[in-house]
């Protein structure tokens, strides 16, 4: 295990700016598909709109797991919300106060769900290294 001074909490390589751009991609995708591609479907608007929240919830879960650096997802969630914001106001005669606030409040929930995986990832890595530690290996 490498010394705590050698370790980066925010490792910049392309593997994760290029995890971050596909993450952008996807959850883009989600929104677009909902708000745009749902209207025509003859099952109403219900059952959608969980599918895919659940789906976002799966790839806010992926995102937190498989980036090492800890300030991608939360730069992907920033990037996300604002093209919400573009596109509604685009789109719709939407007040921009109300949008704000809207976006604002589902960017805290969900840069707050992303962070407690973060922690909780964390925690369980943290957990699963002091038990290895802990044991005594078969090879000595």
């Amino acid at each position: 295990m490498s010394p705590t001074a050698n370790q980066s909490l925010f490792p910049w390589n392309a593997r994760e700016v290029w995890r971050g751009l596909c993450f952008f991609l996807a959850f883009s995708a989600i929104y677009c598909f909902m708000a745009f591609g749902m209207h025509d479907w003859g099952m109403g608007r219900i059952m959608p709109t969980a599918l895919l929240t659940l789906f976002s919830f799966l790839l806010m879960f992926l995102m937190a797991l498989r980036h090492n650096n800890r300030l991608v997802p939360h730069i992907v969630l920033i990037c996300f919300w604002s093209l919400v914001v573009v596109l509604d106001l685009c789109y719709t005669q939407a007040r921009f106060m109300d949008l704000f606030q809207y976006v604002g409040v589902s960017f805290l929930v969900t840069a707050g769900f992303v962070l407690l995986l973060q922690l909780l990832f964390l925690a369980a890595a943290r957990k699963r290294l002091k038990r290895e530690k802990s044991e005594p290996s078969a090879d000595r």
